[in-house]
């Protein structure tokens, strides 16, 4: 996952005007959308009616392809450091994101497999019926938008915290992907890592933490218990702990979208969009791609 706009605290270069305005208008826009929101019971009116989403899945399933993708990643990782270590940095890089966006891929197929032989009405029961993809997508970027203060005011939260704690030299640290394309801005680094967090990590953290674990969650504990439980494994399985509480609020958007629609398009649109918009602003800096 990536911080929204958080790089551009380590990018020495002006900003555009456009930048602020553009956060302005976002902000201002999904203000509106999540009073809105609040005023409709704070969604647990929508979710009381959500779409049904039967599956016989056993509670183990989603935790067993979480172990197997940490354990595939640690061996692609491995295996990329030992064939490539005195190979240019690029090259090493390159190699990284190509083999773990593989691990990433194979996983995905993998769930989709499962999706259809444990959901009732198979990949459309799973959430991924190809008959709403255009409505989903608008919608994914509503529900986008109305998180995003959420998301914004506890990063600006921390940050404050941070700095009152050790000073004005305090900053959220960067986004891995993020530093390495500031740290390698060639267009092979860019492209491999842009495919990579904005394709194929969406597509298949979505499908792996709302498809299958918070379907299991929330069969056991309930809609928001269960948002609220995947989202916390979400977060914390990201490594800073800074990031979590805003990566917390961004699961849990990702989370109601899921049960409200029953799509998985919805949530994989704002994964989408959010690492897009983060990735785009880094890489649109003047000079920063060779």
């Amino acid at each position: 996952m990536l911080k929204f706009w958080q790089f551009l605290a380590a990018v020495d270069q002006p900003q555009p005007s456009w930048l602020g305005a553009l956060e302005l208008l976002i902000l201002i826009t999904g203000c509106g959308l999540l009073i809105r929101w609040a005023q409709n019971g704070f969604g647990a009116r929508a979710l009381a009616h959500k779409p049904s989403r039967r599956h016989s899945m056993t509670p183990w399933l989603p935790f067993g392809i979480l172990i197997l993708w940490f354990g595939l990643l640690v061996v692609a990782g491995s295996a990329i450091t030992a064939f490539f270590d005195t190979a240019d940095e690029t090259v090493k890089l390159m190699a990284l994101y190509i083999s773990t966006g593989c691990v990433d891929i194979l996983l995905t197929l993998t769930i989709l497999v499962l999706g259809h032989f444990y959901f009732t009405r198979g990949l459309a029961g799973f959430g991924l019926s190809l008959c709403t993809v255009t409505k989903d997508a608008l919608w994914g970027l509503i529900h986008y938008l109305a998180v995003m203060p959420l998301v914004v005011g506890t990063i600006y939260l921390i940050q404050f915290i941070g700095e009152a704690i050790s000073g004005d030299g305090f900053q959220l640290p960067m986004h891995e992907s993020l530093k390495a394309i500031m740290d390698n801005p060639s267009l092979p680094v860019v492209v491999a890592i842009a495919v990579s967090v904005i394709v194929i990590i969406p597509i298949f953290e979505e499908l792996l933490f709302r498809g299958l674990l918070q379907s299991s969650l929330v069969s056991y504990m309930g809609n928001w218990p269960g948002i609220a439980a995947t989202s916390l494994i979400f977060a914390v399985l990201h490594a800073n702990w800074t990031h979590w509480l805003p990566l917390f609020l961004l699961s849990c958007g990702f989370g109601y979208a899921y049960e409200k629609s029953g799509s998985l398009w919805r949530p994989i649109f704002m994964h989408m969009i959010f690492n897009g918009t983060n990735v785009a602003m880094l890489v649109f800096q003047p000079n920063l791609v060779n």
